[in-house]
């Protein structure tokens, strides 16, 4: 277990597992964000009543939504990547091509938990991601992430490289912190 990432003492912080949900989302909604910055919790259902209290970005690190394992691999015969769309047809594939686990009572609620998730990403303002990879990814379910950092061509210069292509302006900069 890591130790928590330090935020100023002024910062508020909620955390779902020692308030309760209920609790946590009504000080977040009390505090009045001008922005939700989220990485995916852990309860859709608690993610979509966050979203709404303010105009959120997801930030997509990885298959949130949009596969059963979260791996997005077909490990039988061999490991390949998958390049299926998520939806129900995804269960018929999940045993032959070992992508995850072989007991169906927990693949049947994974399904569950990633089609909740696939369906509060539509809620979302915006998605970013960090590869071209992870763009296409999103984008196959009629979602428009913009890519973060975009691969750098020959034309741009070393100072542009890198920067990021989205901008938010924000009335002030106030950060806080919420864990599930």
């Amino acid at each position: 277990e890591r130790e928590p990432i330090e935020l100023p003492d002024e910062s508020p912080s909620w955390c779902v597992a020692e308030l309760g949900g209920e609790a946590a989302l009504t000080a977040l909604r009390e505090w009045r964000p001008d922005l939700i910055y989220a990485h995916g919790l852990t309860d859709p259902a608690l993610e979509a009543a966050a979203i709404k209290i303010a105009p959120s970005i997801f930030f997509a690190h990885n298959y949130h939504g949009n596969c059963i394992s979260g791996a997005k691999t077909f490990k039988s015969p061999v490991a390949v990547p998958c390049s299926r769309r998520f939806g129900w047809q995804c269960l018929l594939h999940f045993y032959p091509h070992r992508c995850g686990g072989l007991n169906p009572v927990t693949t049947w609620r994974q399904y569950r938990l990633q089609s909740n998730r696939h369906e509060v990403l539509h809620r979302y303002n915006a998605i970013v991601v960090f590869s071209e990879h992870m763009q296409r990814e999103y984008a196959k379910y009629g979602l428009n992430p913009y890519l973060a950092y975009p691969a750098p061509d020959k034309t741009q210069s070393d100072e542009s490289r890198g920067q990021l292509s989205i901008t938010l302006r924000l009335s002030e900069s106030r950060t806080g912190n919420w864990c599930s």
